[in-house]
């Protein structure tokens, strides 16, 4: 990585990443709702390998009144080749890992507000933030929940309960 300075006003900041994670223990919960209390399983996998790649940058301007700060993420996060157990429908060779944003943008704007009271001399500052998070592979919590909550409300003997590991999806990203 490299951090450059341009006096205290001018920051721009470069790091890229290529980071292998050796023996990862990663764990898992499914549910039987079949079972009258529910049980639950907790599944420990050892992951040989995870691979974690990327470029992060950001960078600050001082121009007073104004400050202005950006960064940007391109990531890439998944397992690698070697699964401990038997893969599963979101734990198999060079699947995505979760929850990991392939890219992200922030952006954010403040302005520092000069003192107007008598008894101060401090202002304040008011900013406005931009974020965007890209797309993920994420578990659907709504749709599990409300599909769980349909079979429970199903006749004896219902079908198998829906299964936790089908849940996981590439969301779309967002801003906020």
């Amino acid at each position: 990585g490299a951090d450059i300075f341009y006096g205290s006003d001018y920051a721009l900041n470069i790091t890229y990443y290529d980071q292998k994670i050796k023996d990862m223990i990663l764990s898992s919960q499914t549910i039987d709702l079949t079972t009258s209390p529910m049980t639950y399983y907790l599944y420990n996998y050892n992951i040989a390998e995870a691979i974690n790649r990327g470029l992060e940058v950001s960078a600050k301007a001082v121009i007073e009144p104004f400050v202005v700060d950006l960064s940007y993420t391109e990531t890439i996060s998944k397992w690698g080749n070697e699964i401990g157990q038997a893969p599963t429908s979101t734990v198999y060779p060079q699947a995505p890992s979760f929850n990991v944003p392939q890219r992200s943008f922030f952006a954010r704007l403040t302005y520092s507000i000069p003192s107007f009271l008598s008894w101060t001399e401090k202002g304040g500052r008011i900013s406005v933030d931009w974020r965007y998070n890209g797309s993920a592979y994420y578990y659907d919590a709504i749709s599990y929940n409300l599909d769980r909550a349909a079979w429970q409300k199903l006749p004896t003997p219902r079908p198998a309960a829906p299964n936790l590991n089908d849940y996981y999806l590439w969301q779309k990203g967002y801003s906020y």
